[in-house]
């Protein structure tokens, strides 16, 4: 299950954008960005953001991922207990977030560790419907956004 996931977007140098997305591919598998084309056209969240934990977070956006995922998978429960759940094949994906042209770092269970692992993935676009279009890529290390940016994740 994961309990929570961060984006944040910095404007530093060093600083990162850290969309954390945690989630867990046993139990009721976690949150994954859907294979669907999109989620919302235009990002209601601009700037960093954690889904599915609200105690002692440092991201200015504190979001639910029953407010701001959707997929194939489950949400269950609330606050610092909302987790998502998949199961194999299944997948998560939130709406997309304004995060400008900053460095992008993902972080997956970073305020819970103890979800399970599972695909995490990006795209993004220099627009809300380009983000929408994009491909999905495998996070593997930070990058710089183009200006909008969604995540997924998906059980395997």
């Amino acid at each position: 299950m994961s309990p929570s996931a961060s984006l944040s977007p910095s404007a530093s140098a060093s600083a990162s954008l850290s969309p954390s997305a945690s989630a867990s591919a046993s139990l009721s598998p976690s949150a994954s960005e859907s294979a669907s084309a999109s989620a919302s056209p235009s990002p209601e969240v601009v700037g960093e953001v954690t889904w599915g934990h609200e105690t002692g977070v440092i991201e200015e956006n504190v979001l639910t991922f029953a407010d701001y995922w959707t997929g194939t998978g489950e949400i269950i429960s609330s606050g610092d207990d909302e987790q998502i759940c998949l199961d194999a094949g299944e997948y998560m994906e939130s709406d997309i977030v304004d995060t400008g042209t900053e460095t992008v770092t993902l972080y997956q269970n970073l305020y819970d560790p103890t979800g399970d692992d599972v695909v995490l993935k990006y795209r993004h676009g220099a627009t809300p419907a380009a983000c929408a279009v994009a491909g999905w890529n495998a996070y593997t290390v930070p990058f710089v956004s183009a200006g909008y940016v969604q995540v997924r994740l998906e059980a395997t």
